[in-house]
């Protein structure tokens, strides 16, 4: 569900929003084909950065993404968040 969500939103911001790039388009696609599950642009629009959800794929997809001409980031999602580790 979340891949889905993310595609679907990138979809909207581009195309009926229009504030997607031809250069972020890429890197979605790029990495979709590389299996992530998902993928959008993130923050205001008409820069440059995507997010792709990839569990499993993190290294075929980062690549995808630099052979796109991107740069990626990889990191984690903690879904534990905040927590108390000591009483000091």
């Amino acid at each position: 569900f979340l891949g889905r969500a993310l595609t679907e939103q990138h979809t909207i911001l581009a195309e009926y929003l229009g504030v997607s790039i031809p250069k972020l388009d890429l890197l979605v696609k790029e990495a979709l084909t590389a299996g992530a599950l998902g993928a959008k642009l993130t923050g205001a629009g008409l820069g440059g950065c995507i997010v792709a959800f990839a569990p499993g794929k993190e290294a075929a997809v980062a690549k995808a993404i630099e052979r796109a001409g991107g740069k990626a980031l990889q990191c984690n999602i903690d879904f534990q968040g905040a927590r108390k580790t000591s009483n000091v």
